[in-house]
């Protein structure tokens, strides 16, 4: 059976351990024997070279066969040991559906991961606690603050930082009736562009009554309309802010 398979490199997470878990797209190539199009559970078993009895590691993943082809990132859900990574002589075994493991296994080139996983216990001797390092941003190397300037969040959401605008308050007021209209067009007395959002609520009010609001960017207003018209002692209050 003649199987290939390419391999990239799409993200490493290193831990402050001796294991790292490790994303990369993997794809299986069946060319001398038929596979049914369709999933498959894909065992997958890491060896630090091809000819090792015992895998270093195993991982299942679901996989999608089309035309004897499967596309899939192995690694994920696993944590791989420094004998995968560094070996030049590394290899992946893999089985499909519970059944006997296909051969040849597949060979990997993990110089690129030896390099990475080097750096990572590097970092790991800098503090045995440490949770996380950044020693350059921008080609600017050593200790990095990131400060928020005016108008900007910093969020952290686990290991991502989400750098955005602030949602500020531009312009606000509210609008009355005469009883007759349901449709009010509106100058917030600034300039309108795509990136703002209108809100509008209607207080005072004896009956549930549908707002809607939209924004006219051509002509610089915003527009805010009510199912019915609205009572003399109702009034919309609307604010227009940043997204």
């Amino acid at each position: 059976m003649r199987t290939f398979a390419l391999c990239t490199l799409v993200f490493i997470l290193c831990s402050a351990s001796s294991l790292a878990q490790v994303g990369f797209g993997l794809q299986i190539a069946i060319d001398d024997e038929l596979v049914a199009d369709g999933w498959y559970t894909i065992t997958l078993r890491f060896y630090d070279n091809i000819g090792a009895t015992q895998p270093l590691a195993t991982e299942a993943v679901p996989g999608r066969f089309l035309g004897g082809r499967c596309v899939l990132v192995a690694g994920l859900s696993v944590e791989l040991p420094p004998e995968f990574l560094e070996n030049t002589t590394s290899a992946i075994g893999y089985a499909l559906d519970g059944a006997d493991e296909r051969v040849p296994r597949l060979s990997l080139p993990a110089q690129a991961y030896a390099v990475l996983a080097s750096r990572a216990r590097i970092a790991d001797a800098l503090s045995p606690t440490f949770t996380g390092l950044v020693t350059s941003i921008n080609e600017l190397a050593g200790p990095i603050t990131l400060s928020a300037g005016s108008g900007i969040d910093i969020d952290r959401a686990g290991s991502t930082l989400v750098i955005q605008q602030k949602r500020q308050l531009l312009a606000h007021g509210q609008v009355r009736s005469d009883s007759c209209d349901h449709v009010f067009r509106i100058n917030p007395g600034i300039a309108i562009t795509d990136r703002m959002r209108v809100t509008a609520q209607l207080v005072n009010s004896t009956t549930h009554i549908t707002v809607a609001t939209a924004i006219d960017v051509t002509n610089g207003i915003l527009i805010i309309t009510t199912a019915a018209p609205l009572l003399p002692t109702e009034t919309i209050l609307w604010e227009l802010r940043n997204e």
